[in-house]
């Protein structure tokens, strides 16, 4: 158990520097998705986008 902590935390510097890598486009792609219209149940377009 000990192990796998340690292992676990090790890991978690690569974590955040992926993160911080991906921020702007996680951003970007928030903001397209709030731009297009979806109102109740025609969210067709926003579900396409993100798949």
């Amino acid at each position: 158990m000990k192990t796998e902590m340690a292992r676990i935390l090790r890991a978690i510097p690569g974590y955040e520097e992926r993160i911080l890598d991906l921020k702007e486009t996680l951003i970007a792609n928030l903001v397209m998705i709030s731009e297009i219209p979806a109102p109740t149940f025609k969210e067709h377009e926003r579900r396409d986008f993100i798949i």
